[in-house]
């Protein structure tokens, strides 16, 4: 598997790293998500889930009409697998994509989660995240709580919790 996400021997240098950006500017924005989605999540992309959520994202942008599953496989995929391939900031297009997923098909977080389990999961979009624990967690939750930009993501990361299974 490519490298896409950080591993834990990579946490300190990261932190520094993101310490060093003016806080809401784009390097700050796309190293902070990147490190939520590296150690905040239970899980996380596979490389197929990647190129799925390139696939889907490249037909949203061409105003291509998306099926039920496949608007609900963007929001979940989509702007992550841009956050890792491409530097983007997923943060904004999970915004503009949860609005209209939001907009067409009001779905609950219950449904978002099963529909992550039960069809994202067992077709290997997503496996579990190795990198994902209590301790981890823990630590960038105390991280994030004077770094407002962060904590924003990290809300809208929790909110899809995938029903803190593993």
């Amino acid at each position: 598997m490519t490298k896409h996400y950080f591993n834990t021997e990579e946490l300190d240098e990261q932190l520094t790293i993101l310490d060093k950006y003016e806080q809401g500017s784009d390097e700050y924005r796309t190293l902070g998500q990147k490190i939520v989605a590296s150690f905040c999540k239970p899980l996380r992309l596979t490389e197929k889930g990647i190129e799925h959520g390139l696939e889907l994202y490249d037909k949203w942008l061409k105003g291509e009409d998306l099926r039920r599953q496949e608007t609900f496989a963007l929001y979940i995929l989509g702007a992550e697998a841009l956050l890792l391939t491409r530097g983007a900031n997923a943060h904004e297009i999970t915004s503009k994509v949860y609005k209209e997923m939001w907009n067409k098909y009001k779905p609950e977080v219950t449904y978002l989660t099963k529909f992550i389990y039960e069809v994202l999961y067992p077709e290997k979009y997503l496996e579990s995240n190795p990198n994902h624990d209590k301790r981890h967690q823990e630590g960038i939750e105390a991280y994030i709580e004077n770094r407002p930009v962060l904590r924003t993501i990290f809300i809208d990361i929790k909110m899809l919790d995938y029903g803190g299974r593993d």
